[in-house]
C-alpha cells in the first residue's frame, strides 16, 4: 500500500457504522488508504460501495446517525482521529479542499458567488480585508478559467452553468493551497468536453501546489485519465489497489474485471453491453466474500462463501480467494 513517500493522508482500519446497538449496520469495513504529495489516488466502485463515506469519515464530515466505529486517520502526519470539531473546521478549507458532487447544492442559492469565495478566504485569513478578498476571489475564478470572471462574480449560482459552478467549487477548494484536495464525482452530469476541462483543472491545481488529490468516481474512464494509483471498493471494502496502469491492464479481482468490461467501446455491438449481474449484498448478511453471489469465477465456492478474503500481494494488492490461488500462490 505504501507509495514510498510520506503520506499526506493515511487511513487505517477505518470502519463506519449506521445506527447503534443491535440495529447497527457496517457501511465501511476496515478500509486502508494512503496518498502522497503530488499524487492522485482514484477511488472507484458502484454507487453505494462506500467511496464517499470513507472520505467523509476520514475528514470528520459524517452525517447524523453515522459514526466511526474504529480506525485511525492522520493528515500531514498529525493524528486527527479524535480531533475536536473546532480543530477539524480549521483544517478543512485550509489544509483540505473538498469538491462535492453537485455544485448547485453545495453553493448557497441566496448568496452571490463572490460573497461565498470571500467568506472562505477570510475565515482562514483574518488579516485579509474584504477588498483584498474580493480581488483574490476574482483571481481564483480567472485561474479556473471562468469566462468574464470579474463581470460574472456577482451573479447568483443559478445564473451560472453547471460547468461554471463546478469551476467555482474548484476555486474554493484550492484557495488556501491545501495539501489535500478531495473531489467527489466532480464531473457528474457534465458533458464530455466540460468533463475533460474539469479534469485538466484538477490536475493543474495538483501540480501547481504539489497537493495530493483523491478522486472519487464510479467512472473508470475518469480514473484512468488522471489517477496514479487506484483503490477499487465493493460493499464497503477495498478489494483491489495498486498502480492504475497495472490494475487496469491486469485486474486480479473479478469485480474490477467486471467494471472494466462494462466500459463501452466503439467495438461494442448495440444492445450487447457487458454488465455485472445482480446487486450488491446486505453487508450484515455477508460471511465470506461479498462479491461471491455475483462472481463469475468464485460463485458456489465454499471458501468464497464462508471465509472473508484478506488483502495480499504487496504492490498490486487484491482481496480474492480465486486471485490468491491463480496469481499469488
Amino acid at each position: 500500500m505504501s507509495t514510498g513517500r510520506a503520506p499526506v493522508l493515511d487511513v487505517r482500519d477505518l470502519t463506519i457504522v449506521v445506527g447503534s446497538g443491535r440495529g447497527a449496520r457496517t457501511v465501511v469495513d476496515d478500509v486502508m488508504l494512503q496518498t502522497a504529495r503530488g499524487e492522485t489516488l482514484g477511488i472507484v466502485g458502484e454507487s453505494g460501495s462506500g467511496k464517499t463515506l470513507t472520505m467523509l469519515g476520514a475528514l470528520g464530515l459524517l452525517p447524523d446517525g453515522v459514526h466511526r466505529q474504529r480506525g485511525d486517520v492522520t493528515l500531514g502526519g498529525i493524528d486527527v482521529t479524535g480531533a475536536k470539531a473546532r480543530t477539524m473546521r480549521a483544517l478543512r478549507g485550509r489544509d483540505v479542499g473538498m469538491i462535492f458532487q453537485d455544485p448547485l447544492t453545495s453553493l448557497h442559492p441566496s448568496l452571490r458567488i463572490c460573497s461565498q469565495l470571500v467568506e472562505g478566504l477570510r475565515v482562514h485569513d483574518r488579516a485579509l480585508t474584504r477588498r483584498g478578498a474580493r480581488s483574490r476571489a476574482a483571481e481564483l475564478l480567472e485561474r479556473v478559467q471562468v469566462p468574464n470572471a470579474r463581470e460574472r462574480m456577482d451573479d447568483y449560482p443559478h445564473q451560472w452553468s453547471g460547468g461554471m459552478r463546478q469551476r467555482a467549487m474548484i476555486a474554493m477548494a484550492i484557495m488556501h493551497e491545501p495539501s489535500l484536495i478531495v473531489a467527489d464525482e466532480p464531473t457528474t452530469a457534465l458533458d464530455v468536453t466540460v468533463q475533460a476541462q474539469m479534469l485538466e483543472l484538477l490536475a493543474e491545481a495538483r501540480d501547481e501546489s504539489g497537493a495530493s488529490l483523491v478522486l472519487i468516481s464510479h467512472d473508470i474512464g475518469v480514473i484512468a485519465q488522471i489517477a496514479d494509483r487506484v483503490a477499487v471498493m465493493y460493499a464497503g471494502r477495498v478489494v483491489e489497489r495498486g498502480a492504475v496502469g497495472e490494475i487496469f491492464a491486469r485486474p486480479r479481482h473479478p469485480y474490477t474485471a467486471g467494471l472494466l468490461a462494462s466500459v463501452p467501446t466503439l467495438r461494442d455491438v448495440p444492445g450487447e453491453l457487458s454488465v455485472i449481474g445482480g446487486q450488491p449484498p446486505d453487508r450484515t448478511a455477508v460471511t465470506g466474500c461479498a462479491f461471491e453471489p455475483r462472481c463469475p469465477i468464485g460463485n458456489g465456492e465454499l471458501a468464497c462463501q464462508t471465509v472473508r478474503p484478506v488483502m495480499l500481494g504487496g504492490i498490486h494488492e487484491v482481496a480474492c480467494h480465486v486471485a490468491q490461488v491463480s496469481e499469488l500462490a
